[in-house]
């Protein structure tokens, strides 16, 4: 294979790296909410794709409870095409409290969102 031929391919394969990256996001926003009589935390990861069940979507979220991971949940597709959706209890929540939310985007960046028990 010649130089040139040998750059062209190169230039090819980093060319069409680059657009698929181009498409790649993180989250555009986290809402969080708690509500301390059911110690039920409700989550909507912001993150619009074009398919929700194909290979961009939020893959993981992750809520700490002040600084300790509390909860791991890995995901194979995305809730809709515009947010992740989950719900979780977190019983050992109290009032002074901080939770704490990151989602991650299977292709490219991620999001923290943070929020003080009432």
């Amino acid at each position: 294979m010649s130089p040139k031929s040998l750059c062209l391919m190169i230039g090819l394969a980093l060319s069409v790296f680059a657009g698929s990256l181009a498409l790649a996001h993180p989250p555009s926003q986290i809402a969080v909410s708690f509500d301390p009589e059911t110690s039920l935390l409700v989550i909507r990861v912001i993150h619009s794709v074009p398919n929700p069940q194909g290979d961009h979507y939020i893959d993981e979220i992750r809520v700490f409870l002040n600084g300790k991971e509390v909860i791991l949940q890995r995901f194979f597709s995305q809730s809709s095409a515009q947010e992740q959706q989950a719900q979780y209890l977190v019983v050992d929540a109290k009032k002074g409290d901080v939770l704490e939310v990151f989602a991650h985007c299977n292709k490219f960046g991620d999001r923290k969102a943070q929020l003080t028990v009432e």
